[in-house]
């Protein structure tokens, strides 16, 4: 009667739900794939940021070898995870080396069963990242920065934060009304 994707993808949102697990793609749920993550230099991140559709945002900077990264990273899959249909889309730049991607990144993912758009630094420095984000950004890891609807930043946070904290910032950046212009 029901597809067997159809029954999958009815099957993982459930799941979802009752145990607070990240959601993710039905592709992903089939074939086991890890997202793809593509390289973001600064016009990536211009569109990330003027194309919102209505939609706020969360980025978060991490790597692969950044232990705090790591252990938090559970609680942005998690985030996304209760977010996202409301208005809120989370992505991930990892700032590891491009070469890294397939051996560490891409596994890392797909062990975090992470749905949300991933990407990965592809600035010309590490400064030009930094300032495209906040000038007043030391560049210290994980940072997590939240636009409103709009695209502007709202606020953003450095050091490994809780589930909580990620909220009460999506909360923010979700009810912030735009100035009329």
């Amino acid at each position: 009667m029901f597809s067997f994707a159809y029954r999958m993808r009815a099957f993982c949102g459930l799941m979802a739900l009752v145990v607070g697990a990240p959601s993710f793609s039905p592709a992903q749920a089939a074939t086991g794939r890890s997202p793809e993550v593509r390289p973001l230099d600064e016009r990536g991140l211009q569109e990330l940021l003027t194309i919102r559709k209505g939609r706020a945002l969360v980025l978060n900077v991490w790597a692969i070898w950044c232990l705090p990264c790591v252990e938090e990273f559970p609680e942005l899959v998690r985030l996304d995870s209760l977010y996202r249909s409301r208005g809120l889309d989370v992505v991930t730049v990892s700032i590891d080396f491009e070469d890294e991607v397939d051996e560490k990144v891409r596994p890392f993912l797909r062990r975090m069963r992470a749905a949300m758009p991933a990407y990965v630094n592809a600035f010309p420095t590490p400064s030009d990242l930094i300032n495209a984000l906040q000038a007043e950004w030391s560049g210290a890891i994980p940072a997590t920065f939240f636009y409103d609807r709009t695209g502007t930043l709202v606020t953003y946070v450095v050091g490994k934060r809780s589930l909580e904290v990620f909220q009460e910032a999506a909360d923010k950046a979700l009810q912030r009304t735009p100035a009329r212009r």
